[in-house]
């Protein structure tokens, strides 16, 4: 059964130069948008920070600090 244009990618959401509108679901590299429920005074926290440029490089660091692999308390003394 055919249920369409592979990836997901509904025919319909296709411009008239067969490329795919929109953001992607995946990027090349395995990346994907998500998102998350934050309330505002975090959202501006995060605007005035950088934005996602800021949490990307926020949680590359966490991801690099040793003893964070097995998901320690980030506070825990």
């Amino acid at each position: 059964m055919d249920l369409g244009m592979p990836d997901g990618i509904h025919e319909k959401t296709l411009s008239k130069t067969g490329k795919p509108r929109g953001r992607p679901r995946k990027t090349p590299e395995g990346g994907k948008s998500v998102l998350f429920y934050l309330p505002k005074p975090v959202i501006e926290y995060i605007k005035s920070q950088g934005g996602s440029s800021w949490i990307r490089r926020k949680a590359l660091e966490e991801m690099k600090t040793p003893g964070k692999e097995e998901g320690g308390k980030k506070n825990a003394d």
